[in-house]
């Protein structure tokens, strides 16, 4: 009953699907990104990812520029916002 009521309730992110495409992209495994950001102090575990990809867990915005420096990639483009779009 309980995942029933999970699999109804809005992610709690919207932006883990973003982040799993940059990763998949940049060819890391969840465990490496886990590893990037622990080299960052962030204190992350590879679980931490996938739930934070699936939109079962927050991601602080902290967090997310700390992704974006592991990924190589902007934060606006883990928000899903493409530059090219206001130009």
């Amino acid at each position: 009953m309980q995942n029933l009521k999970q699999e109804n309730k809005k992610p709690l992110n919207e932006t883990g699907a973003n982040i799993r495409r940059a990763r998949q992209g940049a060819g890391m495994s969840q465990e490496q990104l886990a590893a990037a950001l622990r080299e960052q102090q962030f204190e992350v575990s590879r679980q931490t990812i996938s739930q934070m990809e699936n939109g079962k867990q927050r991601i602080l915005d902290f967090q997310l520029a700390g992704m974006a420096k592991a990924l190589n990639v902007s934060a606006d483009a883990l928000y899903g916002h493409d530059p090219s779009e206001n130009q």
